[in-house]
Parts: structure tokens; C-alpha cells; sequence
């Protein structure tokens, strides 16, 4: 391989890490993410209602759920300053 071809080798590579990254940080996929996480916050929502019924509110012990939940919180956060 001459220094020709790497140099085209490492420019291809690069545009095809260049348009990978465009496209996952384009907002349709960003808003794509956000749906995602906040139907697991409704699974998780389902689940913590099945398990200690609708009138524990916030009484319920905090569990491995909650903090999953907190932290799709927090990514949805990050992700909305995206938009």
C-alpha cells in the first residue's frame, strides 16, 4: 500500500465516521431516543404500580426501578439540551 492509498483509505474512514455521527446526532434521531426512553419510563411506571398499587405514591420502597427511572430521566435531560 502505497502512501496514496492510505492517505484516501484514512480520508474514507474518516467520512464515514463524519456521516455516522451527523446522522446519530440529527434531531429526528435524538427525538427517536427521547420516545424510546420515556416508554421505559412507562414500563417502569406499570411495573412500580403493579407491584405497590396506585395509592404508595412516593411511600414505596426506592428500588432498582427508581434508579433506572431517575436515570432515564437524567438522559432525556441531556438529550432535550440536543434540540
Amino acid at each position: 500500500m502505497n502512501l496514496f492509498e492510505s492517505v484516501t483509505f484514512v480520508g474514507a474512514c474518516a467520512a464515514i465516521i463524519g456521516t455516522w455521527y451527523s446522522i446519530s446526532n440529527s434531531k429526528k434521531s435524538v427525538l427517536k431516543k427521547i420516545e424510546r426512553k420515556e416508554a421505559q419510563i412507562k414500563q417502569i411506571d406499570h411495573e412500580l404500580i403493579m407491584r405497590y398499587g396506585l395509592n404508595s405514591g412516593a411511600y414505596h420502597p426506592y428500588t432498582s426501578l427508581d434508579k433506572r427511572k431517575h436515570k432515564l430521566k437524567n438522559q432525556i435531560e441531556m438529550l432535550k439540551r440536543y434540540l
